[in-house]
This record gives structure tokens, C-alpha cells and sequence, in this order.
């Protein structure tokens, strides 16, 4: 059922002059029946219009609003028939914005609301990016606010996680909040799903590198032509490649989530989102952590002192200490998820 908001005045139940046709609205969980100007509603909405005078058939003497919510409808009926005076004149909150916006959408008329959208929509920008406000997107989307739809789907992509159902997760662990723009979360994924793959043959690479040579681990390290540090030499690459392989497995990212290729590159894509739950960030988090603390050094293991910063595996730029400059590349690199068809429709939102 609609909610209401008794601050929207809808009392006198008539709202034009003329009364010439009836809306069935629902306030309070009751149906009530509202006189509206035909004319107005025709020039204040496309859809409208075509609801009064439908291509065929007689011109409508009811139209039924039961399903909407009171207040939204109210602001544009108000609006169509110049009664400004009955606005709101404060900031609306989230969930009446969100009303608004779907409303706008459904019946093409967002250009009755574009003088108060700064007004209306000012406290509620500085919430917009909290978990649980995801379906601003949306709100962006429909009211043409082009950079604030650029920096939350950009954030989305960096912070969404997924269930064991296949469900897009918020940092808070709860669903995303709809409704979305049409194609936004499949674009989302797909950017998701590439920075994953970037992120994950990072240290799959260095596994790799170890396991090629699991029999003489010692050549790792720059000291193996050390007789006197034999069991050093072996345990600098032993216990890096078990700390990579360790924390891989806590984090469910080990035995590999991708795989290779004939011509041995990784492939550029896993089966579905949900074999992959961590978001992007928190994978990248991961990824640098195996940098800043699984060499030999930071293990534990330097008997003779010497601190084993500069063998292969562990300087350089294919090695795990230049993890968390690669991961902060990538991150930094994201593609935009936002569309053509994104850019093009709030083009139109903003010049109406």
C-alpha cells in the first residue's frame, strides 16, 4: 500500500478548478477519490495525456493512482495545477525522493519538478553513498545528475560483494537497495569481474613461479650460493610461497578461481560472480597484505641477519613486494560502468 505524508494537502479533494475527472488515490490505507483539471494532467504529462485520450475509444472520466505513493503524486499534481504554494519547501527525505523519482520516470514528467530538485534533494545528496542508499543511482539517473550517478557506480564496483546466491552485497552485508538504472549492475559486474581476474593473477603468477620449481626453492634467494646458508636459502622461498598459498586459501582464492589458457595467460573471466564473494577492495586489501608480510623477513626467518628484501621473488617488478603498488594501480584504473545509454538518457533528463 502507499504511504502518506499528512504535511501534503490533501484535504479540500478537489484539486483544479474545473474537477472534469476523477483519480482514485489511496491515503491511509483507504482508497479516496480526488477531481482533478483534464487539461492540466494532459499538459503536465505525455502519459497522462494518452490516459485521458486514448488513441481509440472514448475520453477517460476516471484515472486510478491506487498503487502510487500519495505524497509523490500529490507534489506533481500540485505542480500541474500551479499550486506551488502547497510544495514542500524543505529538503525530502530518501524515501520520498526515491517516490518521486519512479514517479517522474513512469509518467515522463520530470520537468515539473526540475526548479525545486536542488532544493529537495540537498540534505539527502550528503546521505546518498551510505549502505542502503545504492538506489541513488537511480534517483541520479532519472533527475539527469550525471557526476553523482559517475562516483556511486564507481564506488559500487570497488565495494560490492556477492552471496552464495548470486545476490549484490553492500559494505554492509545487506542487498542492494532497489530499484537500479536498466543495464547499471550487468556493467558493474562485467568491470567487477575484469578487475578481479587483474587482481587475482597477481599472486597466482608467483605461485606459479614457486611451483615450476618446487624441488630447488632455494634458488630464490640471492644468498644459495652460500654453503653455510643452505637451510636459510631453501626456507626463504618455502616460507614465502607457503604464506602466499596460506593466505590465498584462507581468503577461499586457492586452489586457483581462474584458469590458464593454451598459451598459458589467465583467462579473462570465471563463471559467475558468486564463485568470487569478496568485493573488489576487499580483495585488493588481501593482495597487498601478502606484500607487506609474506617475505622470509616479516616470516620470521633471517638466522644469519641477513633480511632476504632482495631475492627474486621478493623485489622487483614481478615480485609479491610490488603487490601493493600493482593493487593500488589497478584499483585506481577502474573502468566506468556508466553506458552510452546511461549518459544519453540523463543528457535528455537534464534538458527537459
Amino acid at each position: 500500500m502507499a504511504s502518506s505524508d499528512d504535511n501534503l494537502d490533501i484535504s479540500s479533494l478537489s484539486i483544479g478548478r474545473l474537477g472534469d475527472i476523477k483519480l482514485a488515490v489511496t491515503r491511509n490505507n483507504r482508497r479516496v477519490m480526488l477531481k482533478a483539471d483534464s487539461f492540466a494532467l494532459c499538459t503536465a504529462s505525455p502519459v497522462w495525456n494518452k490516459f485521458i485520450n486514448p488513441p481509440f475509444g472514448e475520453q477517460a472520466q476516471e484515472l486510478d493512482f491506487t498503487e502510487d505513493n500519495i505524497d509523490a503524486l500529490m507534489i506533481l499534481l500540485h505542480i500541474a495545477h500551479l499550486q506551488f504554494n502547497k510544495l514542500p519547501s524543505y529538503p525530502l527525505r530518501h524515501d520520498l525522493i526515491l517516490h518521486l523519482a519512479n514517479a517522474c520516470d513512469q509518467y515522463d514528467c520530470v520537468k515539473l519538478v526540475r526548479p525545486w530538485l536542488d532544493r529537495w534533494l540537498a540534505e539527502a545528496k550528503e546521505k546518498n553513498f551510505k549502505p542502503g542508499r545504492e538506489n541513488w543511482l537511480y534517483i541520479a539517473w532519472v533527475f539527469g545528475r550525471e557526476e553523482e550517478f559517475k562516483i556511486l557506480s564507481q564506488r559500487l564496483v570497488r565495494d560490492v560483494a556477492v552471496d552464495a546466491e548470486g545476490n549484490y552485497l553492500n559494505k554492509a552485508g545487506a542487498r542492494l537497495a532497489e530499484p537500479m538504472p536498466p543495464g547499471i549492475i550487468e556493467s558493474i559486474s562485467n568491470i567487477r569481474r575484469k578487475a578481479i581476474v587483474q587482481l587475482l593473477t597477481l599472486p597466482y603468477n608467483v605461485v606459479l613461479e614457486y611451483e615450476k620449481c618446487l624441488h630447488s626453492l632455494d634458488q630464490f634467494c640471492v644468498r644459495r650460493d652460500s654453503p653455510s646458508l643452505l637451510e636459510e636459502t631453501t626456507n626463504c622461498g618455502t616460507l614465502t610461497y607457503g604464506s602466499i598459498i596460506a593466505s590465498l586459501r584462507r581468503s577461499r582464492l586457492y586452489p586457483f578461481k581462474i584458469s590458464r589458457n593454451g598459451d598459458e595467460s589467465w583467462d579473462s573471466a570465471f563463471k559467475s560472480d558468486k564463485d568470487i564473494s569478496l568485493s573488489v577492495s576487499s580483495l585488493g586489501d588481501i593482495i597487498q597484505s601478502l606484500g607487506e608480510k609474506g617475505t622470509a623477513r616479516n616470516l620470521g626467518y633471517a638466522s644469519s641477519g641477513y633480511n632476504h628484501i632482495s631475492c627474486p621473488l621478493m623485489s622487483g617488478a614481478t615480485s609479491i613486494k610490488s603487490f601493493p603498488d600493482k593493487v593500488k594501480s589497478i584499483l585506481s584504473s577502474l573502468e566506468s560502468p556508466v553506458l552510452d545509454s546511461h549518459r544519453r538518457h540523463m543528457q535528455v533528463a537534464r534538458t527537459l
